[in-house]
Order: structure tokens, then sequence, then C-alpha cells
């Protein structure tokens, strides 16, 4: 695409403390930092390329809902974690955090125009 955006269906976005945009698109995630589409640090390979939802958690931690489960980032590493690891479903379309620090997620039917 000419306007560097993997898709132009998009799913969600959000603003982290830092002032970075992510954009969760139906073909993956990019960065917007000063106006110039980043890659992701570093660069994790997440299973689906769609992200539904994006959410920074009270530590700095980026949370990523997709198709194929949720995902962690920070400087440090990415985790993923499906069903294998405790989810109810692995199609994650929301993430929140309460004022405990516990956190909340909503399933969702896969999309079925894919």
């Amino acid at each position: 695409m000419n306007d560097g955006l993997p898709d132009r269906v998009l799913h969600s976005g959000y603003e982290d403390r830092a002032g970075q945009l992510w954009v969760g698109t139906h073909r993956g995630l990019v960065r917007i930092v000063e106006a110039k589409l980043l890659p992701l640090p570093n660069s994790p390979q997440l299973s689906s390329d769609w992200i539904y939802t994006i959410f920074e958690d009270r530590e700095g931690n980026v949370w990523l809902g997709g198709e194929d489960g949720l995902y962690r980032l920070n400087p440090a590493r990415c985790m993923s974690y499906t069903t294998q690891e405790g989810l109810t479903h692995n199609n994650v379309m929301s993430v929140c955090e309460d004022r405990q620090g516990r956190f909340g997620l909503r399933p969702g039917a896969a999309d079925s125009t894919r």
C-alpha cells in the first residue's frame, strides 16, 4: 500500500505513554512514531496477523489481542498466551485492567469473512 500500512482495514489503535501510536489491522501491527512507520520492538513473530485490541498496562507492557491469542510486548521479550496457557478462547477481542492489576479479557468468535 502506498501509505505504508499493511492493510486498509483497521481493527484497533492505541497511543502509549511514550506517544507512539500502535495500529492493529487485518494484516498485522505497526507503530507510528513522529509520523514514521516503524517495526515492532524485538520484531516478535505473531501467530496471527489480525490484531483486534491493543492495551498498555500499568507496568508499560503492551498487550495485543488477536485471532490466535494474547501477546505481551515489553523491551525484553514477547510472550504469547493461548488456551494452552489457560485462556478460555484464543480469539481475544479486548483487554482491560482493574485498579488491583487484574486483567479482564473478552473473547469473541472468529471473523466469518476471512
